[in-house]
């Protein structure tokens, strides 16, 4: 519930800066979505949309959607996000961090809102997290900057705690991340558990330990 919230203020708010523009201009606001996985953008978009009508903002009444799927097809991308452009899109909604990689090549001027960004600033799709600049926001479930601040929150509720186990998924997990973790415990005199889970059955495959000193 938090994390679609906080989704939906920042679509919410940038759909409402879209909207002003484009009614300057006598236009009806025209939303862009595109996806990777037809399932997940039509739950993703049904959702932002039943949310949007809460805030007054109704598909066909005084907000346009068009959207696009690659249908699994990642080379089909670039050539869904250049027909949005040629729709004169006001906002482009991405589903996830692949979206938005071909979305950015093409336009500098859009605002581009992802629901997953994955990890902006090692992907490169933002200079940092306190300054990102160009045109892109969104939602983050994962960053590098933010590990180490996990570890130390762990340490402030639970000043006692001494052992941390992390949960991994070696298909997704990043690199970049686990070695942030391990800095951001040996800093905080953690010892540091990693078990990496199967993705697809749930089973645990691995265990590794660090211990900090």
């Amino acid at each position: 519930m938090k994390n679609s919230f906080s989704i939906l203020l920042i679509v919410a708010g940038v759909v409402v800066a879209a909207m002003a523009q484009a009614q300057q201009q006598g236009k009806i606001p025209k939303i862009g979505f595109l996806g990777v996985r037809p399932d997940a953008a039509n739950y993703s978009a049904k959702s932002i949309l039943l949310e949007l009508e809460k805030l007054g903002y109704v598909e066909g009444k005084n907000i346009t959607f068009e959207y696009r799927n690659a249908e699994n097809q990642i080379d089909r991308l670039p050539g869904l996000v250049d027909d949005l452009l040629r729709l004169k899109i006001n906002l482009l909604i991405t589903a996830a961090t692949r979206e938005v990689g071909a979305a950015q090549k093409a336009t500098k001027d859009i605002p581009i809102v992802s629901l997953n960004l994955g990890d902006p600033v090692a992907t490169g799709l933002v200079q940092s997290l306190g300054r990102p600049g160009g045109n892109i926001t969104g939602f983050t479930p994962l960053s590098v900057e933010l590990t180490g601040k996990r570890l130390e929150l762990v340490k402030e509720t639970f000043p006692k705690v001494s052992r941390v186990t992390v949960l991994l998924q070696p298909q997704t997990a990043s690199p970049e991340t686990w070695k942030e973790t391990q800095r951001g415990a040996l800093r905080l005199g953690l010892e540091l558990r990693s078990i990496e889970i199967n993705a697809a059955s749930g089973q645990r495959i691995q265990r590794d330990r660090q211990i900090a000193h």
